[in-house]
């Protein structure tokens, strides 16, 4: 099982929610005359963001790679928001969707005054925005919470569930309230280190 965020203190907000808060930070750098910058994979997470933008009304652009994979997704029916590809000359006033591997590169450095925010679950952590250098950062992640990891593994019917060894232990004790046979296996491991 992809036990990303096995532990206990990753808790997602409802998406809706961060969604609003993007919204409003992205409204607030546009208003300081400042571009904008929401950084998130290419693949996947930028697609999610354009989408929950739909409603804001924001002048959105795409970084080159960004650009290519949502034309991808256009190409198999997904419809998206207005959008335009990067451009250098016009970027100023818009909001860009960019990969992480920007935050340091000469064209974020060429735009100008920025407000940049990184999108990712590891937001949750408080240092998150210092460690990607940013202005702000929002928990968004495809990946399941402590919380649904828990409720997958209580609803699943399978025999055997096999986790990265990092988060193992923390997983299990999630479970052990309800599972006299995993507080046994926790007790068997705990035994053995």
């Amino acid at each position: 099982m992809e036990t990303t965020y096995g532990r206990p203190q990753y808790v997602f907000p409802p998406t809706s929610g961060v969604l609003h808060g993007v919204a409003r930070f992205c409204r607030e750098a546009l208003d300081n005359d400042a571009t904008a910058v929401l950084l998130g994979y290419s693949l996947g997470k930028s697609q999610e963001l354009l989408c929950g933008l739909a409603e804001a009304g924001l002048p959105l652009m795409l970084h080159g790679t960004v650009y290519k994979i949502t034309q991808i997704y256009e190409q198999f029916g997904q419809c998206f928001p207005s959008y335009e590809r990067y451009d250098a000359g016009s970027a100023r006033g818009k909001v860009l969707l960019c990969p992480p591997s920007v935050i340091n590169s000469v064209m974020l450095r060429n735009l100008g005054k920025t407000r940049t925010a990184i999108l990712t679950g590891w937001a949750v952590d408080q240092g998150c925005r210092y460690r990607y250098r940013c202005d702000a950062a929002f928990p968004l992640s495809d990946h399941a919470d402590f919380p649904d990891l828990i409720q997958l593994v209580k609803t699943s019917s399978t025999k055997k569930s096999l986790y990265p060894a990092r988060f193992s232990p923390l997983i299990l004790r999630g479970l052990c309230a309800t599972s006299d046979s995993m507080r046994r296996l926790l007790a068997k491991m705990s035994n053995s280190n």
